[in-house]
């Protein structure tokens, strides 16, 4: 059962298919959107803070800039992905606040 299981919990929790199931609430196209609005988000934040930390040192960086083990590395790609992470979650989380279907009762048919 624990393959069943896992094979299940991906289905249901992963993005790229759970664009492609159908949903009362969001079209299909709201949510690629959001995808794209997750994916490209957090890859510019990334590029950002690894082009403003130093992940793409000029020639002429003083040699202190550098990390200077693995673990400085690590550490460094841990706290950019995390930041990322948080700050990629805001675009999209606006966008699906902005989009939201709400069902609507006909007062013709309680009336009959």
């Amino acid at each position: 059962h624990l393959p069943r299981l896992s094979i299940c919990i991906f289905l249901n929790r992963c993005t790229p298919v759970a664009i492609l199931r159908y949903s009362l609430f969001i079209s299909c196209s709201m949510g690629a959107l959001l995808f794209t609005c997750d994916m490209v988000a957090a890859s510019a934040i990334a590029a950002f803070f690894f082009q403003a930390s130093g992940g793409a040192l000029a020639e002429n960086v003083d040699p202190r800039c550098q990390p200077a083990s693995v673990h400085e590395q690590i550490g460094r790609i841990l706290a950019v992905g995390s930041i990322t992470v948080l700050v990629g979650i805001i675009p999209s989380f606006v966008l699906s606040k902005l989009h939201q279907r709400d069902f609507i009762e006909d007062a013709q048919e309680d009336s009959k």
